[in-house]
């Protein structure tokens, strides 16, 4: 008998104990979005096909390969997509700071930002190449461009490789 009226008050205390708890039900980023319609990207339209500014009923308007693919997600959630334009070394940042939703701008996954951020699976591989005037007789390599000025875009993975591999600064 002690052992039942035990066991019964183990069980209320803890049906009690489980009613009580306040458990919270955790929003994930995907449910933010949903609620709010629309899922804001970052991105830096000066990568031409990908990401780039035109003119449209005389509005400027960001399109290109990375915008439609945005809006495909975002017709898959149910959503509108927001654009927010920035410059290409604030985007990490700029999802880091929840200014931003996601980030689809020609960002390659290195080992630093693969810290900082989530990647989707690559979709697209790309080459970088370099560009010189076609008369330059000194620069036939990319051991030629050692100790030269270079010009790249602040942020990316060619101005890591500037730095590191040509020890350009």
């Amino acid at each position: 008998m002690k052992k039942l009226l035990l066991l019964i008050t183990a069980m209320v205390a803890a049906i009690t104990l489980t009613a009580c708890s306040g458990a919270k039900t955790t929003k994930t980023k995907m449910d933010e979005i949903k609620e709010k319609g629309k899922i804001v990207l970052g991105v830096s339209p000066d990568y031409p096909p990908y990401e780039f500014t035109t003119t449209e009923n005389g509005q400027k308007k960001v399109v290109g390969a990375d915008i439609y693919l945005a809006q495909e997600i975002a017709k898959k959630l149910g959503v509108e997509v927001e654009i927010q334009e920035m410059a290409f070394d604030s985007l990490i940042a700029a999802v880091n700071a929840n200014k931003v939703d996601m980030v689809i701008s020609g960002v390659n996954p290195t080992e630093e930002r693969k810290k900082a951020v989530d990647f989707s699976d690559i979709y697209y591989t790309g080459k970088g190449i370099f560009v010189v005037n076609k008369d330059s007789a000194e620069i036939k390599s990319v051991a030629d461009l050692k100790g030269k000025k270079v010009g790249v875009q602040k942020g990316s993975t060619y101005e890591t490789y500037a730095k590191e591999q040509l020890k350009i600064e």
